[in-house]
């Protein structure tokens, strides 16, 4: 189970130092290099709610894929569960990451720092859902004797 949850946590430790650099660089350049906005009036508006409706379903999708994918996962064998649950969990954390990534869009386009909030959000998704052996053994429903087949499994990493 160790070998599986340091590989879960690469997943993380990426997406986290990913979104951590993406909203630092963006907050950087906007307060000190500063910028206007591109767009103003009424088409700010309309793309402000277009991004928030955006980064509401890449939220929403990203519980509801995952614990749909999760779900469907408790009857599977267990390779198959521990390669389709990683899955899972890389998706599920690049939907949090896309959140941050279109709030930078919309610093850039409506020079709105409101946006840096979004990107705060989005890394504490991203904090909230590391994967813990407590996490992965109830979302996974796994038995006493798959735990203890888990130690024998051996998993690629893909460079």
């Amino acid at each position: 189970m160790k070998k599986y949850l340091k590989l879960l946590d690469k997943v993380w430790i990426a997406t986290l130092a990913i979104n951590l650099l993406t909203s630092g660089f963006a907050a950087a350049i906007y307060y000190f290099i500063g910028f206007e906005a591109n767009v103003s009036g009424r088409n700010t508006v309309i793309f402000s709610y277009a991004l928030m409706l955006l980064m509401v379903l890449c939220v929403f999708s990203a519980g509801k894929s995952t614990r749909r994918k999760i779900e469907s996962l408790k009857t599977a064998d267990l390779p198959q569960k521990a390669e389709k649950y990683r899955t899972a969990i890389m998706k599920r954390m690049m939907l949090y990451a896309s959140v941050s990534l279109i709030a930078v869009v919309g610093l850039v386009v409506c020079a709105a720092p409101g946006y840096l909030l979004f990107c705060a959000i989005s890394i504490l998704l991203i904090v909230l859902s590391k994967p813990t052996e407590t996490k992965v053994k109830i979302e996974l429903g796994l038995t006493e004797n798959e735990i203890k087949e888990f130690d024998k499994l051996k998993f690629e990493t893909k460079s």
